[in-house]
């Protein structure tokens, strides 16, 4: 240690949110003020690949995935180690993250490899178990995909090592561009590239179980955490299709599907059958009576039962501290700036 103990600060490492395809750590987007004005607080904030860069997998040794995830457990190291160098107190250090960087830091928290990096831990309006964070099926077929999108002749006849190669050689511009294509229902499945479930036998793996067993049998450590949700967390979605008559009406055009592929349900009456009739009374059409249901379907989907399954989970099985907290306060400086052209009075995630 650089000097005692008693004079370093406490820590808080910060990763932002953006569904794992978007979002930046930027001061203009998570302004640090407020803790900064305090004095008492080192703040630490990062970047991670996102979108096909920071997901890309083969689900081989051609190209593993999590890259992004992995790019996180790297910060976090590095940060540990060297902290102290900028009086910061390695061993009172907390992990916050939002949205997606809340399913993250939560990820990092199953992960064994983390254990002593970070002590407690605050989760916003994001969890391991949301419905974005479910691990891809099928990575590889994803690939192929990519690769005929990009131009490549015959993709499907080569090995996933000569697919990767041929990949490499795109410009990054026109493999982003060409991820558009799996956006099969507007803007939806807005997540594609995402967590894969790696080899165990994998040195360098990042996860080989699926979030929600780990959540459901409590095999991993645990940390305090401090977590909750906000009133329309949903919004982050529907806030683009608020007043769009352009979008609405593609939206009704098969709504259905549309809605299924959104909520990430399947398409039949049991499922998507049931949640129209108790959202949106059985009515099969956005407009300006059902939007605000649809909108809190979109929300509890996302953020309000998998906040709550999490919650019953670590209540089960961790012997740590709990906070919960639910925010509902209308303010007119929230997220819909970033995801509209104007504020809205609402309360909204990321």
């Amino acid at each position: 240690m650089v000097s005692n103990a008693q004079d370093l600060l406490p820590v808080m490492i910060f990763i932002h949110g953006g569904g794992f395809f978007a979002g930046s750590a930027h001061p203009d987007v998570y302004g640090p003020e407020k803790l900064m004005k305090t004095q008492k607080v080192i703040l630490v904030t990062f970047q991670y690949r996102l979108g096909l860069l920071g997901f890309f997998s083969t689900n081989d040794t051609a190209a593993p995935g999590n890259q992004g995830f992995k790019d996180q457990l790297g910060a976090l190291q590095f940060i540990h180690k060297y902290i102290q160098y900028f009086h910061g107190n390695p061993e009172k250090i907390t992990l916050v993250g939002h949205g997606a960087g809340a399913a993250s830091a939560q990820l990092q928290l199953m992960n064994p490899q983390t254990k002593g990096l970070f002590h407690r831990m605050i989760l916003l309006s994001g969890t391991a178990i949301a419905p974005y964070n479910e691990p891809t099926v099928n990575p590889a077929k994803q690939v192929y995909h990519l690769a005929e999108y990009c131009g490549i002749k015959n993709a499907s006849q080569l090995s996933t090592f000569e697919v990767v190669k041929k990949l490499k050689e795109i410009d990054a511009e026109t493999l982003i561009q060409a991820a558009d294509y799996f956006h099969t229902n507007g803007i939806d499945p807005v997540v594609v590239f995402k967590i894969v479930l790696e080899n165990p036998e994998s040195k360098t793996a990042f996860i080989t179980k699926h979030p929600k067993e780990l959540s459901k049998t409590g095999k991993y450590y645990y940390v305090p955490i401090l977590t909750g949700i906000l009133e329309n967390d949903g919004s982050v979605r529907t806030m683009s299709m608020r007043n769009n008559d352009t979008e609405i009406k593609r939206f009704n055009t098969d709504f259905n599907d549309n809605l299924a592929v959104l909520l990430a349900v399947e398409n039949n009456d049991d499922v998507l059958g049931k949640i129209i009739d108790y959202y949106l009374k059985g009515e099969r059409n956005l407009n300006n009576m059902t939007f605000n249901n649809f909108e809190k379907v979109v929300s509890d989907r996302a953020f309000m039962y998998p906040f709550y399954d999490a919650v019953l989970d670590l209540l089960e099985f961790s012997d740590k501290s709990l906070i919960l907290y639910k925010f509902d306060k209308k303010v007119s400086a929230s997220f819909s700036k970033v995801y509209t052209s104007d504020y809205i009075d609402s309360s909204t995630s990321g």
